[in-house]
């Protein structure tokens, strides 16, 4: 998802239940917490990218043929809209052997840390050069776009173009970016 030109940010964490203050231990042990799924909220510019990309993407990043094994890992399209809900039905009328359901989006809880940006997490040299130590910081929009190049889903040329915005704005330090355009080197 993050390698789509237009998404800012990804957030992994829990929708679609009624208690508060989800964990990936309650959520997998706690009977009062299973309404909630694991889900992925995605942060995107809609001039550059539209629902119906987005909608693509997220039928290409998983199997939504399987069914989950549980509420938890369910295919589910969290809706914020009347708009979203009918773009995301007709998705799903194009895809009829999908089975994913669409649910008008609950409040969405950001998962632990230790969630966040798994592929860039086992890329230690990555997170350092955006001068990242803590996972906890693994919620921005320069861990998105690195994070997309830890998957293989982005050429390092393409990040490295990507994250410039950042640096002109002051939210990557020229260091940061010198840093990992020498990683992203060999793999543009």
């Amino acid at each position: 998802m993050a390698a789509l030109h237009g998404v800012r940010r990804t957030v992994v964490g829990y929708c679609g239940g009624v208690r508060p203050d989800p964990t990936y231990r309650r959520v997998c042990a706690d009977p009062s917490y299973s309404d909630y799924a694991e889900a992925l909220h995605v942060d995107y510019d809609p001039s550059l990218l539209s629902y119906t990309d987005v909608l693509d993407a997220f039928f290409l990043a998983h199997d939504a043929l399987s069914g989950g094994r549980s509420r938890q890992y369910s295919s589910i399209i969290f809706t914020h809209s009347e708009e979203q809900a009918e773009l995301a039905a007709d998705a799903l009328a194009a895809r009829p052997r999908a089975s994913t359901a669409v649910e008008r989006a609950a409040p969405f809880w950001e998962a632990e840390p230790y969630h966040q940006k798994w592929l860039l997490q086992r890329k230690r040299d990555l997170m350092l050069a955006l001068g990242m130590e803590a996972v906890d910081e693994l919620t921005g929009e320069a861990a998105t776009i690195v994070n997309a190049v830890a998957s293989g889903n982005l050429r390092g040329r393409v990040a490295l173009q990507r994250l410039e915005p950042l640096m002109a704005s002051g939210q990557l330090s020229p260091g940061a970016h010198g840093s990992l355009a020498a990683l992203l080197d060999p793999l543009m």
